[in-house]
């Protein structure tokens, strides 16, 4: 089967899941957000944001280790439950060490930006992100080994435990409550997916990479990767945290939160989709730099076209739903801005794979960082006078600013 049949194939498996999954997700952080209101909804997706963060700095970048290292033909089925093993130890107990520190240290959690009202608000972060740090390892452990149809189908039902739970709690819980009820489904949803896919990597012989071989190779691979993605998130969590402390409070934070979750909602799929590449892009690699090439090309047709696609309809649903967005809807103009550089995010998650298998790893990881740090600055420095503008601003010269550190990582002739 040629990679161009295998990846049209892979991005309809799980295509049609993480668009099915982001549509339910958008949907219930829509009805959410105008259920609880601008202030409670920002200091809920400050909450979110931050047990994100926390939950990538706990993987350390084994997650990303995984999706490269799985499909590997030279590795043996011993070496791959190795792989598997190893990654999951350490990320869970730096994730269980974080979550005790957001509980036995109240003041830890004011520093992040977390309400003090209530303690409850410790506990369903701590919940949080464990469950996010051992969801991403079982996703990345099905995408890695070959299984992106099963990944399609848990991003969907993560999507409907997420959504279904923000909507129940939106509706009958206190807001600091909410974020015990998804740290909850998070961590219920995180262990069933862990033992489908220890279930599937199984292997009785001994795997040949030594421990300290091993993990070297995980963090050589996945590091990079970890920079970028947590990264992105920092600058997610610092826009948040600034919007949260500004003259405003946390209803600019709200309504700038509700812009974002339409940007997760174009780029999502797009990452899905071009991250699920990586086993084909590393087959490709190792036949020959040509079919690389090809395959790389592709990836970014697919990054671009889908996150362009996507871009419309959550436009058009911003453009036809201005009337009924109450508080939300005098800032439509910003959130459909927010929702469009969803398609720059998108080409440059293809970029970013393709550097990443193109052995790039240093610029794919500096490209976030040095794009978290332009968001954050240009936030910062334009808050006072434009409010949610400047946060819109950030995105976009962040954004651009990656796209022209990665495009000198893209092939564009055949031959080295």
């Amino acid at each position: 089967m040629s990679d161009n049949v295998r990846m049209r194939r892979v991005a309809m498996r799980v295509g049609s899941g993480a668009a099915g999954g982001r549509i339910i997700t958008l949907g219930a952080m829509l009805l959410a957000a105008g259920i609880l209101g601008p202030s409670d909804f920002g200091r809920f997706s400050l909450i979110l944001a931050t047990a994100q963060m926390l939950g990538m700095f706990a993987t350390l970048g084994l997650a990303r280790g995984l999706v490269r290292l799985l499909p590997d033909r030279e590795a043996t089925p011993g070496d791959r439950r190795q792989l598997w093993v190893w990654s999951c130890l350490p990320a869970t107990v730096i994730s269980a060490l974080l979550a005790l520190l957001v509980l036995a240290l109240p003041e830890a959690g004011r520093l992040i930006g977390l309400p003090t009202d209530s303690a409850w608000h410790q506990v369903g972060l701590g919940l949080w992100l464990f469950g996010f740090t051992l969801s991403s390892l079982g996703q990345a452990g099905l995408i890695g080994s070959g299984r992106q149809d099963k990944a399609a189908i848990w991003i969907v039902v993560r999507s409907i435990c997420f959504a279904t739970t923000v909507l129940i709690g939106s509706f009958f819980f206190a807001p600091q409550f909410l974020v015990l009820a998804c740290g909850l489904a998070e961590l219920v949803v995180a262990g069933a997916l862990l033992l489908l896919v220890n279930a599937s990597i199984t292997s009785d012989t001994a795997g040949s990479l030594s421990r300290a071989g091993l993990t070297s190779k995980l963090l050589r691979n996945g590091g990079p990767g970890w920079l970028a993605d947590l990264s992105s998130q920092f600058g997610i969590w610092a826009t948040l945290y600034l919007l949260t402390q500004s003259a405003w409070g946390p209803a600019l934070a709200g309504i700038f939160a509700l812009g974002q979750r339409a940007f997760v909602a174009v780029t999502m799929l797009s990452r899905q989709v071009s991250l699920s590449f990586v086993p084909i892009l590393v087959h490709a690699r190792g036949r020959d730099h040509a079919s690389w090439v090809r395959a790389s090309r592709r990836t970014l047709r697919y990054s671009l076209g889908i996150g362009s696609a996507v871009a419309l309809p959550v436009l058009l649903l911003f453009l036809v739903s201005g009337p009924l967005m109450g508080e939300y809807g005098d800032h439509r103009t910003p959130l459909m801005a927010m929702a469009a550089l969803g398609v720059l995010a998108s080409w440059n998650t293809g970029m970013g794979v393709v550097a990443q298998t193109g052995g790039r790893l240093t610029r794919w990881g500096v490209s976030d960082a040095l794009a978290a740090a332009s968001t954050v600055t240009v936030t910062a420095l334009l808050m006072d006078d434009l409010g949610l503008w400047a946060a819109v601003l950030g995105f976009g010269a962040g954004h651009l600013l990656r796209s022209l550190v990665l495009a000198p990582a893209v092939p564009l002739r055949s031959a080295p």
